[in-house]
């Protein structure tokens, strides 16, 4: 179930993946050799007799000079950083959907285009999609998504560093007066909302 919702978001993200494949190897290491990391435990390592390999495998349909449709693979690791950091965020996106959970992700534009990270934001926002009240809590520098058509002013929060102390404060959106006509990607990038990095501009060398 899946690498089946996994294949239609990357198809619906507009990433040219027509198939996946799993494949798992069982790896027999009666020996103890130090294949995949273990654990060490009074200075000794200690690791599975019994481990795997998982190979994945992605499909590409395209279309050859003559008309003609083509398939081709390459693994996970030939693809690109964004197609990756998609793939792996699926089935946690899946599961979150599915259980009404809450899912925090760090940095979630790394490597994704505006559009997909929006795309990943309006799952969430619709109702048709998202039924059991899911949440999506997530940190980035993508000012693009700084938009009152895409969240309400609750839902933007900033972070600004005390250049002296070092502590961060976190504050809404909400506490500024703000219309709903407003660019917020403009003003915050004009330092109305604060939560912008002081750049030195002397030389350094």
């Amino acid at each position: 179930a899946n690498i089946k919702f996994t294949a239609k978001l990357l198809r619906q993200a507009d990433i040219n993946i027509s198939d996946i494949q799993v494949e798992s190897n069982r790896i027999d290491n009666p020996q103890g050799a130090p294949l995949l990391g273990g654990i060490i435990i009074a200075g000794q390592l200690i690791q599975p007799q019994e481990q795997y390999e998982i190979k994945i495998t992605t499909g590409h349909l395209i279309e050859e000079a003559e008309g003609k449709e083509k398939m081709f693979s390459l693994s996970l690791g030939e693809e690109s950083l964004g197609t990756q950091q998609l793939f792996f965020l699926s089935p946690l996106l899946r599961q979150t959907l599915e259980e009404g959970k809450v899912l925090v992700v760090d940095e979630i534009d790394r490597s994704l285009h505006p559009f997909i990270v929006k795309y990943l934001v309006n799952l969430f926002r619709n109702p048709k999609i998202n039924k059991n009240g899911a949440q999506l809590i997530f940190m980035t520098h993508e000012t693009t998504l700084l938009s009152l058509h895409t969240f309400r002013r609750d839902q933007i929060y900033f972070t600004e560093k005390d250049a002296k102390s070092g502590v961060t404060d976190l504050y809404s959106l909400d506490e500024f007066s703000v219309r709903k006509t407003d660019n917020i990607e403009k003003g915050y990038l004009l330092g109305r909302y604060g939560a912008i990095p002081f750049l030195h501009t002397e030389e350094i060398v």
